[in-house]
């Protein structure tokens, strides 16, 4: 079962949940580091930048939560949450921003008997077809919402192809089954008659994984040879991952022989950096954050680094683009290693 911002259950647990998801995606195990704040971090509420698009459908996250009108199942006091896990450095920040820049809208709300998260990617037709075989492994009840799949486990997961746009809801309270669903046909009946909303930019040129990092750069780092695996999309919600590719970025990852104890993972988003800035912009709760803040070496534009206890990151903008790479490392240098891979790719891309 793939870890989710929300738990297995759709439940919001920020402190114990974001911290796995990290140490899930960057192949740890273990307990977690020291817990720090990225240096120069500002508020977690920060604005849209100046001029910045608004998603590819004409729908905003207070007229769709309006829609939805989940306060019968989730009870008053529901408010907005970010659930990018700033800070965390992982890919799924730069996939939550990816999703964005393809025009995708975003929303999420919590309150104290409930949480709700609805995300659409509009023109996702083909991305939906590409990914629709790990949605039925996941949440494997078809057809409820017309094209869709679905699943309960205390919480309730439900991705929908409405026309050409992909609902990706959570839905988590005591209301059960039936009160998540009402919400969810609520927002499928929004979305469907929504209108188009901004032009999304036009995507990039996914790159190869072997030409961005050649087998022997990624041998040299790690000091073993690795093998590529690509069998699940590595976020959850799937949409998320999608809107990456849809993006047109590039997913790689390589592990040991049978897992192993040594990973890589590399994730690009062209014409990210603007999404770069806003991310790091977030203040990361310190409580959540099991990173140990690093040095951030000379890559790129501007760079972040950190470590978990046996894996490193470092996050990149460079000129127009967002680069991210995690590494776990045998040997136990993952920062170093996690730079000379992100040397390699700023150098192939």
């Amino acid at each position: 079962m793939k870890l989710s911002p929300r738990g297995a259950s759709g439940r919001i647990a920020p402190p114990a949940v974001l911290a796995a998801l990290a140490l899930a995606l960057l192949g740890c195990s273990g307990d977690a580091a020291t817990p720090g704040s990225p240096p120069g971090a500002s508020p977690r509420e920060t604005a849209p930048a100046s001029g910045a698009r608004g998603p590819a459908i004409d729908l905003d996250c207070p007229a769709l939560f309006a829609a939805a009108a989940p306060e019968a199942a989730l009870g008053v006091g529901l408010e907005p949450t970010s659930v990018t896990g700033a800070g965390l450095g992982d890919y799924l920040g730069l996939a939550y921003a990816a999703t964005q820049r393809a025009g995708g809208l975003v929303c999420a709300w919590e309150g104290p008997a409930g949480f709700l998260q609805l995300i659409v990617l509009p023109g996702a037709g083909a991305s939906w077809s590409d990914h629709a075989a790990e949605l039925a492994l996941f949440q494997p009840l078809e057809g409820r919402f017309g094209t869709s799949y679905h699943a309960c486990m205390a919480g309730c997961r439900a991705d929908v192809l409405v026309g050409e746009h992909w609902l990706s809801a959570v839905v988590s309270s005591s209301g059960g089954e039936d009160a998540a669903w009402v919400i969810v046909d609520r927002a499928v009946a929004a979305v469907a008659a929504a209108g188009p909303g901004d032009e999304a930019p036009e995507p990039g040129a996914a790159v190869g994984c072997d030409a961005l990092v050649p087998d022997a750069v990624r041998t040299a780092a790690v000091g073993a040879p690795l093998t590529a695996d690509a069998r699940f999309a590595p976020t959850q919600p799937v949409l998320l991952h999608a809107g990456l590719m849809q993006q047109g970025g590039t997913h790689c990852f390589w592990m040991g022989d049978a897992g192993g104890d040594t990973s890589i993972r590399v994730g690009l988003l062209p014409g990210g950096a603007e999404q770069w800035d806003a991310y790091w912009e977030e203040e990361a709760d310190p409580a959540i954050v099991p990173v140990t803040w690093q040095e951030a070496p000379p890559l790129g534009d501007a760079a972040r680094a950190g470590c978990f206890e046996t894996a490193c990151f470092v996050s990149v903008r460079a000129g127009e683009d967002w680069l991210s790479v995690d590494v776990k490392a045998g040997h136990g240098a993952h920062l170093v290693a996690a730079s000379s891979i992100a040397e390699a790719v700023l150098a192939a891309r």
